[in-house]
């Protein structure tokens, strides 16, 4: 399930804290975000740590699918779909192996300006 506050971001709804109530609206438009993610490989018994960076990327929300079965509701993993672009300098991705995944994780908080409330 994608967080409530992602949704501000990725897609410009409103967010109360103070109710924990998320509002969506027509008018809600999609941000350009970028993206981060890691993949463990093993390589000649070499454990590493691909971080890949996507840099423009806009995201559609996903339709909700829920299964019922009589009196309960059977819950689908929601899924999200972008579209990615490149930046005006043409890049549009960047990967690289680190020996560590806290090195990796590092690598994209500090590419992509993450903080430490990942924000």
């Amino acid at each position: 399930m994608l967080p409530a506050v992602a949704s501000t971001v990725l897609f410009g709804h409103e967010r109360s804290e103070l109710n924990k109530k998320t509002t969506y609206k027509t008018g809600d438009s999609a941000n350009y975000v970028g993206v981060g993610f890691i993949v463990q490989k093993i390589v000649s018994g070499v454990k590493t740590y691909e971080a890949t960076i996507i840099y423009k990327c806009k995201f559609t929300e996903g339709a909700d699918s829920y299964v019922t079965k009589g009196e309960s509701i059977e819950f689908q993993t929601p899924t999200l779909e972008g579209a990615i672009s490149g930046l005006t300098s043409t890049v549009w991705k960047d990967v690289q192996e680190f020996a560590s995944e806290e090195a990796a994780e590092e690598f994209i908080k500090t590419t992509l300006c993450i903080d430490e409330d990942g924000e």
